[in-house]
């Protein structure tokens, strides 16, 4: 069994907490929803990076061409998948970041290394940072962090950080064995 990330929006280290209405939607990964103020709603996955089968997948480079969530969970065999990257719009489609997909990086769009990456190793250990590139088989690069060991980071007060829009996170709990994703809609 296979999961899949499409690529990366945010980085978001969650702590274990109690979690209810869970629902077991695969070997290893629990998926539920929780609706918040307003129309929002956030979907959560939980996935167990010891469970049997688990390996997460990062897309492969794509060369410009722009692929779904759906059509890459569909193209790839994936049991589930998230859009997690940013991509240039001005005409060439290519993720913005770093990513590495099966141990074959790539990379697009780096002005500098403001881009956050995380990844996993070929043990599905999370890696996350720069310095960690080279040891990751699967990575993708996102925009801002949210927590960094255990602490809240100040995104400041810019329209990005503000404005209500669908956003995605992932995170890894203290442990390192179950990886999160979430998104807001």
């Amino acid at each position: 069994m296979r999961i899949g990330f499409i690529l990366l929006t945010l980085i978001l280290t969650f702590f274990s907490t109690a979690y209810c209405f869970a629902e077991q939607v695969y070997w290893g990964i629990e998926y539920w929803q929780e609706s918040v103020s307003g129309p929002n709603q956030v979907f959560i996955l939980k996935v167990d990076l010891q469970a049997k089968g688990i390996r997460p997948f990062v897309t492969p480079e794509l060369n410009g061409s722009l692929l779904t969530t759906s059509k890459f969970v569909s193209n790839y065999g994936v049991q589930v998948g998230i859009n997690t990257a940013f991509f240039d719009m001005g005409g060439t489609n290519k993720a913005i970041g770093y990513f590495a997909s099966d141990g074959v990086p790539y990379s697009n769009h780096i002005p500098d290394d403001s881009y956050p990456t995380m990844g996993f190793d070929q043990q599905n250990h999370y890696l996350t940072g720069i310095e960690s590139r080279s040891a990751m088989y699967n990575a993708s690069s996102g925009s801002h962090l949210l927590v960094v060991n255990g602490q809240a980071i100040d995104n400041g007060t810019g329209s990005f950080s503000k404005t209500t829009h669908p956003r995605t996170a992932v995170g890894i709990d203290q442990s390192g064995r179950y990886f999160f994703m979430v998104v807001v809609d």
